[in-house]
């Protein structure tokens, strides 16, 4: 998983009355660290596997004093692990707007966003928005490993020319700046030292 922070958390606890009062917080604290603790079992297992989840409903019934014990955390990191390593790996563009998706590696994500963009899937809304930016995004210069890898697993699944006709001229010509750049950095003669 490349981004481990949890941005949203809606966290629902029952409790008796007169329970303690920090219960919800503790519930959170236990939920954030499970979700986290996932996420490094998946790169264990996994390394270079991307998961992205917009929406993972998850349903523990846990007695409180279990909020503060590793064993429960990391039975319940398991399962959320071995759930999202069982979801299979995306074959195409239109995984992008599933709640939980699944892709070989960051290229692969970053190869189906070119081929969304370039309009091959019509996505469910929720993707919408973040494909809008996809071609700017990949060319950040931090990125331009990123960009050959997808532009290249585009190439030998023959989909590069097809993509890339599709792209508003704006697009390729700035994917084209992007390469060309990271064709420049690695010609460029070292500095002295």
């Amino acid at each position: 998983m490349s981004d481990d922070r949890v941005r949203e958390l809606q966290l629902t606890v029952r409790a008796p009355p007169g329970a303690d009062e920090a219960l919800a917080s503790r519930a959170e604290g236990f939920t954030r660290r499970a979700l986290e603790r996932a996420s490094a079992l998946i790169e264990e297992r996994a390394p270079g596997r991307l998961v992205v989840v917009r929406r993972l409903p998850l349903r523990w019934r846990l007695a409180a004093g279990a909020l503060d014990t590793p064993a429960a955390e990391q039975r319940c990191a398991e399962s959320i692990a071995q759930a999202l390593l069982d979801v299979p790996v995306a074959t195409g563009p239109e995984a992008l707007g599933e709640d939980v998706a699944a892709f070989g590696n960051a290229a692969h994500r970053w190869a189906l966003r070119l081929e969304a963009r370039a309009g091959h899937v019509r996505e469910r809304e929720s993707a919408v928005a973040e494909e809008e930016d996809v071609v700017r995004a990949l060319c950040d210069p931090a990125r331009s490993e990123e960009l050959l890898a997808a532009l290249e697993r585009l190439a030998r699944a023959d989909l590069l020319e097809g993509t890339l006709d599709a792209l508003p001229d704006d697009d390729v010509l700035r994917l084209a700046a992007g390469v060309r750049q990271v064709a420049m950095s690695r010609t460029a003669p070292a500095a002295p030292e």
